[in-house]
């Protein structure tokens, strides 16, 4: 009876030592198969960003939702609209776009989607994307341009401009019509 009591116990042991092993084994298989997390480490609404030079605020950022990654890249899934001041503070330029992306490793900003700019000489500059460069205040885009002032209407590929848009170059100007004689 003991012989059986131990064959049993013997028996069961084995069983579990094999269930234990084959978990293992599975686990392992789910460890390699699992892919290192992507998405944002953190989400913010209702983002509000200044960036200020000798303590006057020169840019202001709004977004509706700020997505921030791990490589320090950040996503403005909602759109952006940005506003540029002088060194005297006075608004010059303001830029809305349907969405928005901060490119960490560059320091670049990404706009996208009915992207307009609007300056302090009531300019307006259309396009599908636009870069914008903190760093040396520029803006820029190879895409197709739409700029339209004072009964005047520029059309062309690529752009570079300043920040605050006080002036600009279309890179291939392909139209420049005079609105006011049509």
């Amino acid at each position: 009876m003991f012989t059986s009591r131990r064959h049993t116990f013997l028996s069961l042991m084995l069983m579990a030592i094999v269930a234990v092993a084959t978990a293992c084994s599975d686990d392992s298989k789910a460890l390699e198969e699992m892919k290192p997390y992507e998405g944002p480490m953190l989400e913010m609404d209702s983002v509000e960003t200044l960036f200020s030079d000798s303590a006057i605020v020169r840019v202001r950022l709004v977004a509706g939702k700020r997505l921030d990654f791990r490589n320090g890249d950040s996503e403005y899934p909602e759109g952006v609209y940005i506003e540029f001041f002088g060194p005297d503070g006075n608004l010059r330029s303001t830029l809305r776009s349907n969405k928005g992306f901060y490119h960490g490793e560059t320091n670049l900003y990404q706009v996208d989607g009915n992207v307009e700019v609007i300056n302090e000489q009531s300019e307006k500059l259309n396009t599908e994307q636009l870069f914008w460069n903190p760093a040396d205040e520029q803006v820029y885009t190879e895409k197709f341009v739409r700029i339209q002032s004072d009964g005047q209407l520029l059309m062309g590929e690529g752009l570079r401009a300043e920040q605050d848009f006080s002036s600009y170059e279309i890179m291939k100007p392909t139209a420049n019509i005079d609105m006011e004689q049509q």
